[in-house]
């Protein structure tokens, strides 16, 4: 691409490269003579400006492709070419940015700006001339302190005017982190994202190995638990190559630390860095203190991210809010996400966390409580007793099953509320539980003389039940009515059965 211009007057233009590295390049001439900066490989959008003395020059912009290959993701491109003709004022293409270094590095401001030259520039920090240290369109500071910190700005000035830049902010994080030993954790209190660093990080000597995974270099915070509930915890890490670790603890001394839930991560590298994100939920008791440390294994550091996030409970996650079935047989569903365990609780420790349904037996008898997970088979656990310290196990069912479905048969008393736990040993979802009476079995049927039928059906001995027939099974008539005998059998004879062009039979056990 090719032009003329007649100066004086300042150019300027954007380019950018998608190339092979050091193969192929984008360059640029005036008047023949190629000007420093040619530009190769991925090199995004950047500013270029040039100024022209009198007279006539020829502008051209090339590429040189030495790998033979033509395509839209190998080239060049060039866009806001412009030209101003004699003395121009001071105008800024790009702006410096934002800066976030470690205490000890380098930091570097950059602002591009067109112009007629000679073009001066000035650095200020925290609105003071940086005098002789600051005369560039590039600053470095280099080896950074904590007093550094602060705001910076440039102004440009030439014939034509002057201008400044935004103001920009450098951060100094210190090494090692301001929360390296646990005596210095920073306190959590809401559930904004924090950030934080574990550059130059320590291992403290009676610091407990965190999650067994050997990690060194940990940051600590801490957090008092407002309210009892399940909270989760996430956990982001960037520039680390290490595994990112998260633990979390109680106690407010290192030699008095319990562990509570940890979990590790290892990174994965993307767009040029690499990156870890991890959750981990745990259970918080009302007042307790929490202490959280994030580390990296083999210590290499990182910037991190801490969140936490209060988990809303799911209904009946309380004894005291357990629901209630009613009736021979009763059905309910919910979902144990986010559940949680009671102190006291009977299953606490075997799952993640548990629901709770009550149901009263309306009969003496076998009862039947079967529990289905969502695509894992649940814990089931059936009580007696209306508090939790007062509960008195009836039945335990564990997931042995291959068909997401744990069932438990216990004796149940007429008129005995009975309370169920229902939880998973590590998957969560959709649960539903099923508890009812077993119903009566047949054990004989057959006709016998003059016409008649009879049937014998085994039931619990002393339930009160109902023999019923019907033409229809629409319309029910009661044939017989009575208490099943000690032996738990009913033998039943319809003698007017053959006079019927049909017959049903059923039998109910009543309350």
């Amino acid at each position: 691409m090719e032009t003329i211009v007649t100066g004086p007057g300042t150019l300027t233009f954007w380019w950018k490269s998608s190339s092979a590295t050091n193969r192929n390049f984008a360059r640029f001439l005036i008047d023949g003579a190629e000007q420093p900066g040619k530009i190769s490989g991925e090199v995004d959008w950047q500013p270029q400006v040039h100024y022209l003395a009198d007279g006539s020059h020829t502008l051209r912009w090339a590429y040189t492709n030495n790998t033979a290959t033509v395509s839209l993701t190998n080239g060049a491109w060039v866009d806001q070419v412009q030209f101003t003709a004699g003395t121009t004022a001071p105008e800024i293409l790009s702006q410096p940015t934002d800066l976030v270094v470690l205490q000890g590095s380098n930091a570097v401001f950059k602002v591009a700006a067109a112009g007629t030259p000679p073009t001066s520039y000035q650095w200020y920090f925290n609105g003071t001339s940086l005098g002789a240290v600051g005369t560039g369109a590039i600053l470095t500071l280099t080896n950074v302190s904590l007093a550094q910190a602060g705001s910076y700005y440039a102004n440009i000035s030439n014939a034509g005017g002057d201008t400044n830049t935004t103001l920009v902010t450098l951060t100094v994080l210190p090494v090692p982190p301001v929360n390296d030993n646990f005596a210095n954790r920073i306190p959590l209190s809401d559930t904004n994202e924090i950030t934080g660093h574990n550059f130059g990080a320590t291992t403290e000597a009676s610091e407990p190995d965190h999650g067994g995974t050997f990690a060194d270099g940990s940051v600590w915070w801490k957090w008092t638990a407002a309210a009892a509930g399940k909270v989760r915890l996430t956990a982001r890490s960037r520039g680390s190559s290490g595994a990112l670790v998260a633990a979390v603890y109680s106690g407010t001394t290192l030699a008095n630390l319990a562990p509570v839930a940890s979990k590790s991560q290892n990174p994965a590298y993307t767009n040029g860095q690499y990156v870890a994100t991890l959750e981990l939920p745990f259970i918080a008791v009302a007042g307790v203190d929490y202490a959280i440390a994030l580390a990296h294994q083999f210590d290499p550091g990182g910037f991190l991210t801490l969140q936490l996030v209060p988990l809303a409970a799911p209904l009946n996650d309380a004894f005291a809010n357990r629901i209630s079935l009613l009736g021979a047989s009763a059905t309910d569903a919910g979902s144990n996400e986010n559940a949680t365990y009671e102190a006291g609780e009977p299953l606490s420790g075997f799952g993640t966390g548990s629901l709770w349904w009550s149901w009263t037996a309306p009969r003496t008898g076998e009862a039947v409580a079967t529990a289905t997970g969502a695509d894992f088979a649940p814990l089931l656990g059936v009580y007696t007793g209306s508090t939790m310290s007062g509960l008195a196990s009836v039945a335990l069912g564990f997931p042995l099953s291959t068909n997401n479905e744990t069932r438990v048969e216990f004796e149940a008393t007429a008129g005995t509320p009975y309370q169920f736990s229902v939880d998973s040993v590590a998957a969560s979802g959709l649960i539903r539980l099923n508890v009812a009476m077993a119903a009566p079995s047949f054990l004989f049927t057959g006709l016998g003389a003059g016409g008649s039928f009879g049937f014998s059906v085994s039931a619990p001995a002393g339930a009160r039940y109902e023999i019923q027939g019907s033409n229809d099974l629409v319309n029910w008539t009661t044939l017989e009515a009575g208490i099943v005998p000690s032996n738990g059998i009913i033998s039943f004879t319809d003698a007017n059965a053959s006079r019927q062009a049909s017959r049903f039979y059923r039998v109910l056990l009543l309350p």
